[in-house]
């Protein structure tokens, strides 16, 4: 017998904006280490500054492999900084990263 497993399902819409905010929270980061987006791309392998624009502005066609990596390269706990999709509350708005 197949099992059956409760999860929560999401609109398409809170998935854009995650997206979006995601893309907002590597900006910032971006900017408080005071890289410029053709820095970025070259500490991410080369990565063409177009790309990184439209990383930080929410392109959803932006491959996730490179939303990972630059996470990974910022330092950024993406999952403290994202919107609970149930309530629409963030658990931190603040998109200043650094750790001080």
């Amino acid at each position: 017998m197949a099992r059956t497993v409760k999860a929560e399902t999401y609109s398409i819409s809170q998935v854009k904006d995650a997206i979006k905010d995601t893309g907002a929270i590597i900006q910032a980061a971006r900017k408080e280490r005071g890289w410029s987006q053709s820095d970025l791309g070259d500490r991410l392998g080369g990565v063409d500054r177009r790309q990184i624009g439209a990383m930080e502005s929410g392109n959803p066609s932006v491959d996730f492999g490179l939303v990972v990596s630059a996470l990974w390269l910022l330092n950024v706990p993406i999952l403290a900084n994202l919107a609970y999709p149930e309530n629409g509350s963030y658990a931190s708005k603040n998109y200043n990263l650094m750790k001080k």
